[in-house]
């Protein structure tokens, strides 16, 4: 699998930084002299083969905004559709990072997400040319793993405001489906 040939040495690590660097001055001041927004929206179907609790085709919707702001942070909005709609927001600095939290560089025009689940980790790889991008999601098994597990939600909405977790999901597959990646511009910067 090349996406994950990107998880950072310490001299990738290195390098990363100094491109993060320019990349962010050059950002900064391409968004400052235009006072605008830079947004990367990531979209694409997770297919989920659950055996556990019941055997069931799951396909979640999902969505990854990054949005790049004059101060050189990423606010980052993920939504997860399944049976009910999950958003959450952080605010996020780019740079390397052995957090999981963090967009790294990768290389000049590639930024990777790695995610860390119970059994698994998951990779977004967004490859910028010019004003267009594309994306690559995987998944890959920790060692020792046979299976994907993951945390289920209640289905139906929230209550008292809060996500509620119902338990674990098995699946002997997750595959990423119908990946749409997208550069957009908005007005003022916030």
């Amino acid at each position: 699998m090349a996406i994950w040939r990107f998880q950072m040495t310490n001299r990738a690590r290195d390098f990363a930084i100094n491109a993060v660097s320019v990349i962010i001055c050059v950002l900064a001041m391409t968004l400052a002299a235009k006072a605008q927004e830079l947004t990367i929206r990531i979209t694409y179907d997770e297919e989920r083969d659950r055996t556990s609790p019941y055997p069931k085709l799951i396909i979640a919707h999902k969505a990854v905004s990054l949005l790049f702001n004059r101060n050189g942070t990423i606010k980052v909005i993920n939504e997860d559709t399944v049976e009910t709609t999950q958003r959450n927001e952080k605010q996020l600095e780019l740079g390397p990072s052995t957090n999981s939290d963090r967009w790294r560089v990768v290389d000049k025009n590639k930024l990777i997400d790695i995610t860390d689940f119970i059994s698994f980790r998951r990779a977004i790889l967004v490859t910028i040319a010019g004003n267009r991008c594309t994306a690559q999601v995987q998944y890959k098994l920790k060692p020792g793993f046979f299976d994907y597990q993951y945390t289920r939600y209640l289905p139906g909405g929230l209550i008292a405001g809060q996500v509620v977790a119902v338990g674990e999901g098995v699946a002997r597959s997750f595959v990423a489906r119908n990946m749409t990646c997208a550069i957009s511009q908005s007005g003022d910067a916030r």
